[in-house]
């Protein structure tokens, strides 16, 4: 197993250099292998993502990957056969100058579909997403110059405010193996070949602790088979589910930190085996699978920011920082439920869900996330003639989740908990679960000093207008913001409208007083 891990540095600031959600549509057309009979109808397509490499050539990175798709087909035989086609593919991102060349690629698949163009050719598509992430790191601490440097560094840090930046870790675990034997259920039939065969690995709960997390996970196998019957072709479908256990460590870990996983399952075998009767009622299954873990954690740094209102001349060098803070995360299980009509229909075969995102919107009115989302079904069905058929549907779901504050950016992820679908007179019934988890994260701007020189010989000239000025403050606001803004000081504002060192600002008009080394009028009055 192979370990790979990026973390930022502590006690610095971390700016957005670049982000690039890169978009690739797949569209290829497949040719059935030799071996496999013609197609007449589609049952399901999936679609398992395989990340490659990153290749980092100067400020260049090209990454590159692999969609393999997996057709369940009815043949013109009447009969139900399984086709694999893999399609690969690259994108290039550019590392900004003066970013590090420390980033993260995240590949998700959506829209995958296949359309059959003849008995023999098959069109495939998908919509890869990947999400490019780098930071360049800064100091936020400021660099004072002059006689009296280290006085006025101590005199601007009592002005300093705290603010958050977000703190990521990126580990990845690779080559992760399991071997698995499943019993077929009492009172099935031997397997005479394996049809079909698809393995997930599903995140369940992921657990931060201090030096890594413990990833908590669910397998699910989907199996399709051919059942041994010298009279007609007969196929049959088993679902098992085991838990699986991940440990990823990052000594820069620590429990504070939220996050989610990714899991790919790669290099698949699946093949039937006999038991203590010498019958073919097992199935051994052995697969490999990467982990792919983000991890989120706000830290705090001192920002020294006030010193306009120093009654001294100083050269300042600001240094604007986009940063991101993180907000909250949060998940949300909605159940479905659907019936769809199934005249004549005797058998249900291979039953099979999966989710797809339409469209994630954040309402201000009533601060929550709403994820709209289908849930696509899929199987195959026996008639009472005995032939094979395609039963599909979509059911729409929407998932609430109510936020904490105003969030700029989100991540949404979703899962089938579960599904069931079960023939009931001329329909088929199917409910289930949906999770939908999201991370949500707030960005802010920010003006830091990163030099000042003060001249204590010479006074700042006075270019302020009237000696008060009505202000009517902002949400959030903070009196040095305000005081900076129109040569103030939080004093003076605090003084002039009454306001207390732990009383906040209403949404009332201040007034705000100017500092003067003389008055703007002057009257003499002769005796």
């Amino acid at each position: 197993m192979e370990y790979k891990e990026k973390a930022t540095a502590s006690g610095q600031y971390l700016q957005r250099a670049n982000m690039d959600d890169g978009k690739i549509e797949l569209a290829e057309d497949f040719l059935l292998p030799e071996h496999l009979d013609d197609a007449k109808k589609i049952i399901r397509c999936d679609g398992t993502l395989r990340p490659g490499g990153r290749y980092v050539n100067g400020r260049e990175v090209e990454y590159e990957g692999e969609m393999v798709y997996s057709v369940l087909y009815i043949t013109d035989t009447n009969s139900v056969k399984n086709a694999v086609f893999k399609a690969k593919y690259n994108r290039n991102f550019q590392i900004p100058e003066d970013a590090e060349q420390d980033f993260s690629v995240f590949p998700t698949a959506s829209e995958i579909e296949c359309r059959l163009v003849n008995p023999r050719k098959m069109n495939l598509r998908a919509q890869i997403n990947l999400h490019f992430d780098c930071v360049k790191t800064m100091d936020a601490s400021p660099v004072f110059q002059g006689e009296s440097a280290e006085e006025d560094k101590i005199s601007c840090e009592k002005r300093a405010r705290e603010a958050e930046y977000l703190r990521t870790v990126t580990v990845e675990k690779k080559e992760n193996r399991v071997s698995r034997d499943f019993e077929l259920d009492s009172g099935a039939k031997p397997v005479k070949e394996v049809i079909s065969c698809m393995v997930t690995v599903q995140p369940e709960e992921v657990t931060v602790r201090s030096g890594g997390a413990d990833c908590h996970l669910k397998a699910v196998l989907h199996c399709v088979y051919l059942v041994k019957n010298d009279d007609n072709i007969e196929y049959a479908c088993t679902e098992k589910s085991f838990p699986l256990d991940a440990n990823l460590e990052s000594a820069s870990l620590e429990e504070e930190f939220e996050g989610t996983i990714n899991c790919y399952v790669k290099e698949l075998s699946v093949s039937a085996a006999k038991d203590s009767a010498g019958e073919n009622r097992v199935i051994e299954v052995d697969f490999t699978y990467d982990i792919y873990g983000r991890f989120f954690a706000n830290a705090s740094c001192m920002t020294i920011a006030d010193l306009y209102s120093c009654d001294f001349v100083s050269e300042l060098e600001h240094s604007p920082l986009t940063t991101r803070r993180f907000v909250d995360a949060m998940e949300c299980c909605v159940p479905f439920h659907a019936t769809l009509d199934a005249p004549h229909v005797t058998e249900l075969l291979a039953p099979f869900a999966s989710i797809q995102i339409k469209q994630v919107k954040y309402d201000d009115a009533e601060a929550a996330l709403y994820a709209d989302a289908d849930v696509l079904f899929s199987a195959a069905q026996r008639g009472e003639d005995g032939r094979m058929g395609a039963l599909s549907g979509e059911i729409p779901v929407r998932a609430k989740c109510s936020l904490s504050g105003d969030t700029i950016e989100h991540i949404c992820l979703s899962q089938i908990k579960r599904m069931e679908a079960r023939l009931v007179a001329d329909s088929v019934e199917i409910s289930g679960e949906v999770c939908v988890r999201v991370l949500c994260f707030e960005t802010q701007m920010i003006q830091t000093v990163s030099s000042v020189h003060i001249d204590h010989t010479r006074a700042r000239e006075d270019t302020s207008g009237l000696p008060i000025t009505f202000y009517y403050p902002e949400d959030g606001e903070l009196l040095w913001d305000i005081a900076k803004k129109y040569g103030s000081t939080e004093e003076m504002i605090r003084n002039a409208n009454e306001i207390s060192d732990d009383t906040k600002i209403g949404k009332s008009v201040l007034l705000i007083p100017c500092k003067r080394k003389k008055p703007l009028f002057s009257k003499v009055i002769s005796k």
